[in-house]
Formats: structure tokens, sequence, C-alpha cells
């Protein structure tokens, strides 16, 4: 993640989220969460003086481009993987909330890291995370619905697990199918669709069976996008 300053008393507020990030970021110990390495500043003659959170350097790339070049990987595999990352940061009081295969990376050996914790808000015992900072709000088509409209649900627009698992489906449903959630809709369309309309994403065609999107598998899914939070897994 790196967060770009355009003058040196410029995004104090968000420099003091950047380190309390990189402070529950360093608690972390799991082999399916990214290591912490530390806070380093790159400057170029192209950019403005950036801070950025410093992970080891993965080959692999993240899910989407790891898949691309490795067509026979085993995606359940993979999502099984996501999913102990997402289940250990839930057990530590933590809420990724920005969870999406360009937030995942592969290691050298293969295995499913989840990264890139943009922390929007610390409260009630619970750290909530939601992407980089130029984007903290998340990108709609992986949103549960009830961050997309919070005042129709009642809620605060705070992420929760019950919205982690609603974006793990999503997460899933790009790995097997190749595509970004809801690909044949614009951005701007897709909050009412998904959170007035209820829309729910289409079953993949053929090419997502030749990658063991199963029946089972499918079922899951489905269950992660629930509209009622408390029907999720």
């Amino acid at each position: 993640m790196v967060l770009e300053v355009e003058a040196p008393n410029q995004c104090n507020d968000i420099l003091k989220a950047l380190c309390r990030e990189a402070s529950l970021w360093k608690m972390t110990d799991h082999v399916n969460v990214a290591k912490f390495i530390g806070i380093c500043r790159v400057k170029t003659e192209q950019t403005h003086e950036q801070i950025a959170l410093a992970s080891p350097w993965m080959k692999n790339g993240n899910l989407l481009t790891y898949a691309e070049r490795n067509k026979d990987i085993n995606r359940p595999r993979l999502l099984a993987q996501v999913i102990r990352g997402i289940i250990y940061l839930h057990s530590i009081n933590i809420i990724h909330g920005d969870l999406k295969c360009a937030n995942v990376l592969v290691s050298d050996a293969g295995m499913a890291q989840l990264t890139d914790f943009g922390l929007s808000s610390v409260g009630d015992g619970m750290a909530h995370f939601g992407g980089s900072f130029s984007n903290s709000a998340g990108n709609p088509r992986w949103l549960a619905p009830e961050l997309l409209f919070p005042a129709l649900y009642g809620l605060s627009g705070n992420p929760t697990q019950e919205t982690d698992v609603y974006v793990f489906g999503m997460t899933a449903l790009e790995l097997f199918s190749g595509k970004v959630p809801f690909h044949d809709l614009t951005d701007a369309s897709v909050p009412l669709e998904v959170a007035i309309k209820g829309l729910k994403p289409a079953r993949p065609g053929p090419i997502s069976e030749s990658r063991d999107l199963t029946d089972s598998i499918w079922e899951l899914l489905e269950k992660c996008w629930q509209t009622d939070p408390l029907l999720r897994p």
C-alpha cells in the first residue's frame, strides 16, 4: 500500500491511521497473511514523496494474475487458504474490509496471503480495514449491500465479519470467472442494482466448470451473498 504525500504537513490524520495499521499488521502471524516488514519512504523524480507499508516481494503477483499465468492451478485450494486467513484475522478482531483478488498475493511456494489492509476505523474493540487510502470506501462491485446503502439496513456502514464473508464470495467469483463481479454493469449502476434491486451474480459459463467451480462451491458462494448478513456462513 502506498500513500502519496504532496506537502510535509498534509494528511496528518491519514499518516496516524497508517501508523496504527502498521502496528496492527505487525501483530499478525499467520501463513495466509502477508508478513509486515516496515514503513518506507519513496521519492522519485516523477512523483511526490510516497509513504508505503512494505511486505516481502512476491514474484507470483496477486491471485488473479497468478491464475491467468497458471491455468491449471487448484482454485478451491487457494480459496481455502484465503478463508483461513480471514478466519485468523477475525479471531484477533481484525476486519479486512477490502478483500479481492488484487489484495491476495501468492507466495513463491504458491500460498495465498492476504494483504493491502487500508485502515478505516478502530473502535468497539474491532479494527476495521477498508482498502488503500486512495479508495478507502472499496469498489462497489465487491461491497455488501449494507455497505452500499447503510441507512436502508439501519447499520453504521462499517465493515464487519459478515461483510468480509460477502466480499469473499465476490473474490471467489472473480477467481473462477476471471472477471470482476458484475462485469457487464458500470461502476455507477452497481450500488442501485445490488442494494436496491437485490441483484445477485449469475453463475459463470462452462469455463468456470473446468476451473473446479462445483455445484457445492456455487451453493456456498450464494450463501455468502445473502442479503441478510446474519444468514451468511
